[in-house]
């Protein structure tokens, strides 16, 4: 018990740099601010049941992360910090899973290389730190394989099975709270290896109860949406994943998750075929499926459906991470591993990143796109010179285990210093910032400006500063028709092309941060 507590306190205190920030945060517009938005709704109406969208009851989703949200907020204050305090506790959550099966796989000394490589892929790491519903996902997902592993190590299917087979039911109602038809992505792959190895599962009064207490929370919510709202009101949920699986808004190529998973978790995406071919022969047979058939399904299943985004990918982040540290371990710390070779490999690729700085420094105006460098350009410079300092470290050491450290090292320093200089928690900071600034937020703090638009014909920058817009105000009006607008004296949010439809107003500020959103009095 004691190992365990030391244990989980150095697990805590090595991530905790790479999860936790104590600086100034701010809401990605899309969609962790449309979340938090939906939050303060709850909070601000009392209405815990309907997904709120101003004035109208939307359940174009469902509301698990938005119960998170509010109720971390209703606990600890309404602060941002607060609003991202479930994500973190996921995260966390989803590295100690992630280490489990680990260690049930892979030699328990190194198990530890899968969570840091997790922790240190980026993909992985900007999601744990968007409050969105996708690292619950992942988070439940784990533990639901970190189960199945469990099972699997159980001889026969005996008394000691049925309380896992009630954990593995409970994930599915779990899920489905927080991502709907997302979970039956992982359900699908993991299937065909519990009907052929663990059919008993299917026939289980455990499995049964399990499934139906975490469906619980969904069915009342959903009864109770019903009752009030009706059967067309929440049947968007259904509608949408048809929408999604249909739509070609987000369609991508069936590559895409080919070359953008690479370039997420690179460099840790270079040693996958060899940790795939190192799994055939090291790995204990009735883990291969886990490791290798399971998340190969889920990724063919991804690449299938028409809409394809990057954090749909998260789901193939632990595994990526298994099977990249078998790779790793065996390129670098294993008896049999040709150091010689690990070693300039380090070195080489510590060069090109020292050429990569340089060129961009002496040649930084030659480049339209970043322009002068700002602050933030030379600190993604420093993270990359951190990265290049490290892979440096094999000049001094040859040892093999120095190798593995000095590897891992690199990306964790870079991370680590990425996270606490806030690129991925502060990218918005200057709405907040500008809504904050007299004489602005003399105007802000005393009245409830309404907004005037048509969800309909709001394009994807207009709808991002409209959300950061409501979530800064300190006093949030409502959405209003245009028609409406002279029957009271109001501030009014409009978009600068509609302005031309509005009569006897004044402009009260009008300013890029914000555009194409101007501030306006009606007389």
């Amino acid at each position: 018990m004691n190992n365990k507590i030391i244990k989980l306190i150095f697990f805590i205190l090595v991530f905790s740099p790479l999860l936790i920030y104590l600086g100034p945060r701010s809401f990605v517009a899309q969609d962790e601010g449309y979340y938090a938005l939906q939050s303060r709704w709850i909070l601000e109406s009392g209405n815990w049941l309907a997904p709120q969208w101003w004035n109208n009851i939307v359940y174009d989703r469902s509301i698990g992360i938005q119960w998170l949200i509010a109720f971390s907020q209703l606990v600890f204050g309404r602060s941002i910090w607060a609003a991202h305090l479930p994500t973190t506790i996921f995260a966390f959550s989803t590295l100690y899973f992630t280490s489990e099966i680990s260690k049930r796989i892979i030699d328990d000394k190194y198990y530890w290389i899968s969570p840091l490589i997790l922790a240190t892929s980026f993909l992985w790491l900007d999601n744990a730190h968007l409050s969105t519903q996708d690292m619950a996902l992942l988070s439940i997902e784990c533990f639901g394989l970190f189960t199945i592993t469990q099972l699997i190590d159980n001889k026969s299917d005996d008394l000691k099975s049925q309380p896992l087979f009630f954990l593995i039911g409970l994930t599915v109602g779990l899920g489905f709270l927080f991502k709907t038809f997302m979970i039956f992505v992982p359900i699908l792959a993991i299937f065909p290896f519990l009907f052929l190895n663990h059919r008993s599962l299917f026939t289980s009064r455990f499995f049964l109860i399990g499934i139906l207490t975490g469906f619980i929370p969904v069915l009342i919510w959903l009864f109770l949406s019903y009752r009030l709202y009706g059967l067309e009101a929440i049947s968007l949920l259904f509608s949408k994943f048809y929408h999604l699986s249909s739509s070609s808004q987000y369609s991508q190529s069936n590559f895409f998750y080919i070359w953008k998973i690479a370039l997420q978790v690179f460099p840790y995406s270079l040693f996958i075929p060899y940790g795939v071919y190192i799994a055939f022969n090291y790995v204990h047979k009735k883990y291969l499926y886990i490791l290798l058939v399971y998340p190969f399904i889920i990724f063919a299943l991804l690449s299938l459906f028409n809409t394809k985004t990057s954090y749909y990918a998260l789901q193939l982040m632990p595994s990526i991470a298994i099977i990249s540290s078998i790779g790793i371990y065996f390129f670098f710390s294993h008896p049999r591993s040709n150091k010689v070779f690990a070693r300039a490999f380090l070195l080489v690729f510590s060069i090109i990143l020292f050429f990569l700085i340089g060129f961009l420094l002496i040649f930084q105006n030659k480049f339209i796109v970043l322009g002068t460098f700002s602050n933030s350009h030379y600190n993604l410079l420093y993270s990359v010179l951190i990265l290049a300092l490290a892979w440096l470290l094999p000049l001094f050491r040859v040892c093999r285990k120095h190798l593995l450290v000095s590897f891992l090292l690199g990306p964790y320093l870079a991370l680590m210093f990425v996270t606490q200089a806030g690129f991925l928690t502060n990218r918005s900071h200057s709405v907040p910032a500008f809504l904050d600034s007299p004489p602005l937020n003399d105007i802000l703090s005393v009245n409830k400006p309404d907004f005037i638009f048509n969800a309909q014909d709001l394009d994807s920058d207009a709808f991002s500063q409209l959300v950061k817009i409501a979530l800064y105000s300190p006093n949030l009006g409502t959405n209003v028709e245009l028609n409406d607008v002279n029957t009271h004296l109001n501030y009014y949010w409009i978009q600068s092309s509609d302005l031309s439809s509005m009569v006897n107003y004044r402009l009260i500020n009008d300013n890029p941060t914000v555009s194409p959103w101007v501030l306006v009095r009606n007389y």
